[in-house]
């Protein structure tokens, strides 16, 4: 059975109204990626670009007129589990509050940009769907809502021309991953810029970041504001508060098996990854929460692991 996967959902908000991009692609079909056989998936406007630039309040009653009946259980899927029609209204309430302008995006997201083409098919192809399509008014690089309603307008002015074609309009963002936006918290004092790959501790005015593991070695901003001006950009970083930065000098090591005298680095669903070196190892802030990790996620859990104990690497470098 096909079915649309939704892997992601970033609406874009102009002066005039919403465009609703989503993520998605089909269950049944798959493409090479660096090697991988992965399924398709590719940014596309919601409803065939039919709802471009509605308002917040037209855009949400179509929705809910789609998914009146209530009576469909299997909309599409997202984040595993299938979405119905309640579910659906309320993915796209969520989209329209979450909604931002392309000039927000690519401000935390410098490499971002929108690709905009019209899909245009002939309605006299007969069975052969392929037949004579093409695209057309095909933009590349849109980082402004000034161009994006320019190419919109445009858009809209060809498919009123053709009347004997079936039009779609097609806007991408750069990519085939979820958009990570990032917090922009409001809270008030002291943050550090936090990454997946660490902690900012160096940056240039070039935008080059450098991160740590080591919470320690983090800049401390005296605000947000200050941090995003400093840095010029977030990519997509969170702000935690400047009170986190306390020392992790805890680390687990495994004892025994075919890892033996290395330490946790990351537990993934089937894996231990483990490191040779504490300073990329898994930290904690006292020998507690490190126990605590062992006997919740650890212990039993990996056949080639005998056992694990807890370090405490200032006293190893002593």
């Amino acid at each position: 059975m096909g079915y649309t996967i939704v892997y992601g959902r970033q609406f874009l908000r102009t002066t005039r109204g919403i465009v609703p991009l989503v993520l998605c692609g089909s269950n049944n079909c798959t493409e090479l990626i660096n090697g991988r056989e992965v399924r398709v998936r590719d940014w596309n406007v919601f409803y065939s670009g039919k709802m471009v630039e509605l308002s917040d309040l037209d855009f949400l009653n179509m929705v809910r007129d789609l998914h009146k009946d209530g009576q469909e259980s299997q909309c599409f899927k997202f984040r595993g589990k299938w979405i119905d029609d309640k579910g659906a209204v309320k993915f796209f309430e969520n989209g329209v509050r979450t909604a931002v302008s392309i000039e927000e995006i690519v401000k935390r997201l410098p490499y971002q940009s929108l690709s905009c083409y019209l899909s245009v098919w002939p309605n006299d192809s007969g069975n052969n769907h392929d037949s004579g399509n093409r695209i057309e008014l095909e933009q590349c690089n849109i980082k402004t809502t000034l161009e994006l309603e320019k190419w919109i307008d445009q858009a809209k002015a060809r498919r009123q021309e053709l009347t004997d074609c079936s039009t779609y309009i097609c806007i991408h963002f750069w990519g085939k991953k979820p958009l990570k936006l990032g917090n922009q918290p409001n809270s008030k004092g002291q943050v550090i810029a936090k990454l997946s790959n660490g902690y900012v501790y160096d940056y240039t005015k070039d935008l080059s970041i450098r991160y740590s593991k080591d919470i320690m070695k983090a800049i401390v901003f005296d605000s947000v504001e200050e941090a995003l001006e400093k840095i010029g950009t977030n990519f997509g970083l969170k702000f935690i508060s400047a009170a986190n930065q306390t020392p992790r000098n805890f680390a687990i090591r495994v004892i025994g098996g075919n890892s033996h005298c290395v330490y946790v680095k990351k537990k993934t669903a089937k894996y231990l990854k483990t490191s040779r070196s504490t300073d990329t190892a898994k930290m904690f802030i006292s020998r507690r929460s490190a126990e605590k990790y062992i006997e919740t996620m650890l212990q039993g859990r990996f056949e080639k692991v005998k056992d694990f104990e807890v370090v405490n690497i200032t006293e190893l470098a002593a």
